[in-house]
């Protein structure tokens, strides 16, 4: 799957090499960039104003190789599952959950992944969120992850 940051930056917005910064931001997207970098190259650039905004949306992304956490990992006590949004098969496409808890499986990790829903920053108020179904689905998303589907499930019908 192929994750674009869509967020365009006209050719006539004035701001200097703005394409070849529009393909700069997307690449580093892709290669998973550290954001506060991207946002230098891009000053770096000539960008200003929307090229700056442009890079910006990487503090927003997964922009990170989540197995850096394994050198972290007897530091983590705690984790905001932070998503925007969770689609019907469970997945939040902007967030590489099965990497991230495969990490964190892999570094023993036994703490609690707490749940930060964004709201609707990613749609953008171009529809009302359920906020609450959004919640469920990504803690449904995580059970699966972690391998807990099944007692979950058995919980539920038990109750």
């Amino acid at each position: 799957m192929r994750v674009s940051v869509n967020f365009p930056l006209p050719a006539n917005s004035g701001e200097a090499g703005s394409k070849a910064i529009a393909d700069y931001v997307e690449k580093a997207y892709e290669d998973r960039v550290l954001s506060e970098y991207v946002i230098l190259n891009v000053q770096q650039m000539g960008g200003t104003g929307p090229a700056i905004a442009m890079a910006e949306t990487l503090r927003h992304n997964a922009a990170f190789e989540p197995k850096r956490m394994l050198d972290y990992m007897p530091r983590i006590h705690n984790i905001h599952g932070k998503f925007y949004q969770m689609d019907a098969d469970y997945v939040e496409p902007s967030i590489p959950y099965d990497e991230i808890v495969r990490v964190l499986t892999k570094g023993g990790y036994d703490g609690y992944i707490c749940s930060e829903y964004e709201g609707n920053r990613w749609i953008e108020d171009a529809e009302e969120p359920d906020s609450v179904e959004q919640v469920r689905r990504h803690q449904e998303m995580l059970r699966r992850l972690i391998g807990e589907a099944d007692t979950a499930t058995a919980t539920a019908r038990a109750a």
